[in-house]
């Protein structure tokens, strides 16, 4: 759910909404959010966003098991999906 309610879809929440009041809210939500992810980077070692990659990113992906982002998705080579793209149109 959205934290100010500004995403919502109920049509009688979207009436209450009044933009003069919610946007301080909303500003204060992203700073936190943008605040959290620089604690994040620089518990990950990274100090600058250009050091972020796959190799710096880890999921677990069982109850034993943490696979980095480099292992789970490998290396593209540059323009790959536009050739397979035209190879399935042939």
């Amino acid at each position: 759910e959205c934290p100010t309610g500004v995403t919502t879809s109920d049509p009688d929440l979207r009436r209450g909404l009044v933009v003069e009041e919610k946007w301080v809210r909303v500003k204060n939500y992203h700073a936190s959010v943008i605040d959290e992810f620089l604690g994040l980077l620089a518990a990950a070692g990274v100090r600058d966003l250009t050091e972020l990659n796959r190799r710096k990113i880890y999921k677990r992906t069982s109850s034993r098991k943490i696979e980095g982002f480099d292992e789970l998705y490998p290396e593209v080579e540059p323009g790959a999906y536009l050739k397979n793209l035209s190879a399935s149109r042939i």
